[in-house]
């Protein structure tokens, strides 16, 4: 429950934060995505871009 709340208040919290709670979810689903697909990469973009757009919304 800690790890919802400290992505979407990353903007106050130090990169590292979100660094963590990023890798350890995009990892998983990476890992999954490139078992069954290779379209794993482009999936990462999408999710970099709604961050940016939270980001740059603040």
């Amino acid at each position: 429950m800690s790890t919802e709340p400290t992505s979407f208040e990353g903007s106050v919290t130090p990169p590292t934060s979100i660094d963590s709670g990023n890798s350890a979810g995009e990892a998983s689903n990476q890992t999954k995505g490139t078992t069954r697909k290779r379209k794993a990469t482009p999936q990462r973009s999408e999710v970099w871009s709604h961050f940016t757009k939270i980001i740059n919304s603040e």
